[in-house]
């Protein structure tokens, strides 16, 4: 009922807003008429101008209802598809990448929620007017029928040429911003180099092939606007050239003029809206047809398995069109691999496929068995910035063991050395409108969450960036004290010291 309201306001709206421009125009004109003619005392000019105040009256109200009721209706809309797409993704075994996901909860369901105000309101509006307008030459002017259904047919063809040719152009501006995302992370993920003063030509050319895109795009708007005018003005001519002589002098004539003159204003919005069109289309393809991971099996979700052997066979990550290195590995309890390799070379990536955080390709066997299609929740991936929630240091740490007393997590946090943290006590508020924590923090209380799931398989990306020496050497002392119990991979730069490494992988030896 809402949307339906919504829609009604808007057609009134753009009624009411060309019915005042062809009567102000067309009142304009008779009253300079008027002025000439002997006839200037009888002209009526109360009617035509209370008719214009109450059309302007009418159009401001139907405007801000429109508005009002229809953002209403989008936040509505709005907050159905986050919940039903949050939930397929909450369901899912996450095996898509998490950015693609975000970026669907943000840019692809404001674009299919939005599509109501955006595209279907002018469309629908312009449709009803140009109906009107129709209808009411059968009645005054029947001879000017035929030019007005050849123009709002060229009006057509000029909105579908506009679709193909924006449609195109946003498709590819859509890759190359997947693309220039891509090297700005590349970029952001070598701040360690910057120092060196490397170039990064790739990122500088991404950038300048999607600002070509958007200049392009914005290109093609501004041509179909310039194309719509020239129609209408052309529409205008031919109106003069063939008005009959039974409509000389006639104050519908002058009607049919003013129709055409403001073509640009009554049709321009159901031109723009075709960008607005595509996307809510696109968007919709992509939710639609990206590869939702399918639902868990009910043993995923269970107390993380004992897993005294790892084997990867031709196993490597997947980027959308970007792939890995394929690696051949067998690992035990015990072992500890270094991962190691330039920026940019793919450790984080492996990491994230390992725990099924990327697409991968290859096999993955754990204790023997083949883990292709759902995630084994004994692999643990501490990420680079783990995740502070703004809540309580205690809550922070319930994530990684909900059933976890106090003696264990001051334990976690001694093993991630951390004890200073212990001095405010567990119930201190971390992240906004608390404790901040730094950089070297973060990492180690990813590591505090490690110990404490208790996962066999470790996983932990760059946990040794920004930490002074003493700490790192803590920290490897207490990784080796507890080896025995996990198969530990660490992705870094930096070389762990003080551990005894069982393996090591170099990405930049590998060869696809």
């Amino acid at each position: 009922m809402i949307r339906i309201s919504a829609l009604l306001l808007a057609v009134i709206n753009a009624a009411a807003g060309l019915t005042l421009l062809l009567l102000s125009g067309w009142f304009i004109a008779a009253a300079a008429v008027a002025g000439l003619s002997p006839l200037a005392l009888n002209f009526n000019y109360v009617v035509p101008s209370t008719l214009i105040r109450l059309l302007a009256f009418i159009r401001i109200i139907s405007g801000y209802g429109e508005k009002y009721i229809g953002h209403a209706s989008l936040f509505d809309i709005l907050g159905t598809l986050r919940l039903k797409l949050f939930s397929q993704v909450m369901q899912s075994s996450q095996t898509a990448p998490r950015a693609g996901e975000l970026e669907k909860l943000t840019l692809h369901v404001e674009s299919l929620a939005n599509a109501s105000l955006s595209y279907l309101h002018p469309n629908l509006s312009a449709l009803t007017l140009a109906t009107a307008v129709g209808i009411t030459l059968i009645i005054l002017a029947p001879g000017q029928l035929s030019l007005f259904i050849a123009t709002m047919l060229l009006v057509i063809g000029l909105i579908i040429l506009q679709y193909q040719r924006l449609r195109d152009i946003k498709q590819r501006l859509n890759e190359q911003q997947s693309v220039y995302r891509f090297e700005l992370e590349h970029y952001l993920r070598s701040a360690p180099l910057w120092n060196y003063q490397l170039t990064h030509q790739a990122l500088n050319q991404q950038e300048q092939q999607w600002l070509n895109h958007v200049l392009t795009l914005q290109t093609r708007q501004h041509q179909s606007e310039w194309s719509l005018l020239l129609l209408s003005s052309m529409a205008l001519v031919m109106a003069i050239y063939t008005t009959p002589d039974t409509l000389t002098g006639s104050p519908y004539a002058l009607l049919v003029f003013l129709v055409y003159i403001a073509m640009p204003d009554w049709l321009g919005n159901g031109v723009r809206a075709i960008s607005a069109g595509i996307d809510a289309r696109q968007a919709r393809l992509a939710i639609a047809t990206d590869s939702i991971p399918e639902k868990l099996p009910a043993e995923s979700s269970s107390a993380p398995v004992n897993i005294h052997h790892l084997q990867l066979q031709g196993f490597g990550w997947q980027r959308n069109e970007q792939v890995g290195q394929p690696l051949n590995l067998q690992l035990q309890r015990g072992n500890i691999l270094w991962i190691k390799g330039s920026s940019g070379s793919g450790k984080s990536s492996l990491l994230m496929a390992l725990g099924a955080l990327l697409p991968f390709y290859g096999i993955l066997r754990l204790n023997g068995q083949t883990c292709s299609h759902w995630r084994p929740a004994s692999l643990l991936y501490i990420e680079q910035f783990p995740y502070i929630l703004s809540d309580s240091l205690r809550n922070n740490l319930l994530l990684a063991a909900p059933d976890a007393d106090d003696t264990r997590l001051a334990q976690a946090l001694q093993f991630a050395r951390l004890e200073t943290l212990l001095q405010e006590g567990l119930d201190q508020w971390l992240g906004e409108l608390g404790r901040d924590l730094s950089g070297g923090e973060k990492k180690r209380l990813g590591l505090a969450r490690a110990w404490l799931s208790n996962a066999p398989v470790w996983l932990l990306d760059e946990p040794f960036e920004g930490l002074d020496q003493q700490t790192r050497d803590a920290l490897t002392n207490n990784l080796e004290a507890i080896r025995d119990q996990h198969i530990v991979m660490i992705a870094s730069h930096i070389e762990p010291q003080h551990i005894a490494l069982t393996h090591i992988v170099d990405l930049d030896q590998l060869t696809l």
